[in-house]
């Protein structure tokens, strides 16, 4: 895979590399945008190779999704293994034909859930504009929607939208493509402040059909920087019927709280 992305590279600078001072001003203004291009490609073949290289089961995905690069294009969870294993050994149970992830990031988590999602699953993740997973440090919402595409299992279908999850017009987005639909499992993992994370739950979790799950990410006590007020807003609303999947409390981030309604 390394290969074709340097031979992309190669490309370009012969393209530089000769024909009078004339041609190469006209060719350095044509590759101007060439990082932009660049990474483009790469998001390209890393769908292609996502799509090609599908693990079959789950030890083999979890291994898949944290491994995975092309070109720079990487999809590993933001999860401890441990607790994104036991989680999906969860889910596993009773597969969700419905999944609503607020909080896209590079995907890898996006491509674990539709792993254990049925065969015939819908999966829509929202990611808002200037979070989350970028080429270069600049987010490219067409490149992402295709390499998120790519992370579906042949029957489902998988919908990105980029937009900020506390917007009724993001809502309203979601309910378009759920019409009428129920949500079998709402993940929450994006705005970690109070008001955010409780937002996303108010907005979302009312989609969530009666036995269906809620789960958050980061509701281990830790530095503001990385779980946010989650940990907080998790005690407030947990019940005993809730799970807490957690590696150690002593970590000071991470962790999944699973919520049934």
């Amino acid at each position: 895979m390394p290969t074709e992305r340097r031979g992309v590279v190669r490309g370009a600078v012969h393209a530089w590399s000769g024909g009078g001072p004339f041609l190469v001003a006209s060719r350095a203004a044509r590759w101007a945008g060439f990082p932009r291009r660049a990474e483009a490609i790469a998001s390209v073949g890393a769908a292609r190779a996502l799509r090609r290289n599908r693990p079959t089961n789950l030890h083999a995905a979890i291994s898949f999704a944290r491994d995975f690069d092309y070109g720079g294009v990487s999809i590993r969870p933001m999860q401890l293994l441990s607790e994104i294993r036991s989680f999906l050994k969860l889910l596993e149970a009773d597969p969700p034909r419905v999944v609503l992830e607020v909080g896209t990031g590079r995907g890898g988590t996006l491509f674990l859930l539709a792993h254990v999602a049925r065969e015939d699953a819908l999966l829509v993740s929202i990611d808002a504009p200037g979070g989350g997973y970028s080429f270069g440090g600049r987010p490219e919402y067409k490149q992402r929607a295709r390499l998120y595409r790519a992370l579906r299992r042949d029957r489902q279908k998988m919908v990105y939208i980029a937009g900020d999850s506390h917007r009724d017009e993001t809502r309203r987005e979601v309910l378009d493509v759920l019409r009428g639909e129920s949500v079998d499992l709402l993940f929450i993992d994006g705005d970690h402040t109070r008001e955010g994370v409780e937002l996303d739950f108010q907005m979302y979790s009312p989609l969530v059909r009666t036995g269906g799950l809620v789960a958050f990410h980061d509701i281990v006590p830790g530095p503001p920087e990385a779980v946010g007020d989650v940990p907080s807003f998790w005690r407030e609303i947990r019940t005993r019927e809730s799970v807490e999947i957690v590696e150690d409390w002593q970590q000071r981030s991470f962790g999944i709280g699973v919520l049934p309604l």
